[in-house]
């Protein structure tokens, strides 16, 4: 396929949903090329966290550490990466602190990206 079409335009529509789906294929960069984790595993519902992490060569993908990501499409008075940061750190602070989490807030207007572990 040389170029984006109007088909490929529509199939994300929705700018929420675009926006977090472009905020977690980000965030798997970030940590393949930051950490020595790769993203294994979806987390499931009210674990406090999108993905669990481990080691590309690990045959047992053991879960070693946590990923939550999210997106923003512009920031505004009221919507800041910072305070996002800071909501997400508190949600996976809930979860099992005896493992490392990792909270990547995206920010897609300026673009940058903020980084923490817990």
């Amino acid at each position: 396929m040389d170029s984006v079409d109007d088909k490929i335009k529509r199939t994300y529509n929705d700018t929420q949903e675009a926006t977090e789906w472009g905020a977690t294929a980000i965030s798997f960069l970030i940590i393949k090329n930051c950490t020595p984790f790769t993203v294994i595993e979806r987390s499931y519902k009210k674990t406090g966290f999108d993905y669990w992490l481990g080691y590309i060569n690990d045959p047992l993908f053991q879960k070693k550490a946590k990923l939550e990501t999210s997106g923003i499409l512009k920031e505004s008075v009221t919507n800041t990466v910072k305070s996002r940061v800071k909501m997400k750190m508190e949600q996976i602070r809930k979860t099992n602190n005896t493992i490392p989490g990792y909270v990547i807030v995206v920010e897609f207007s300026k673009p940058f990206s903020e980084v923490r572990v817990q």
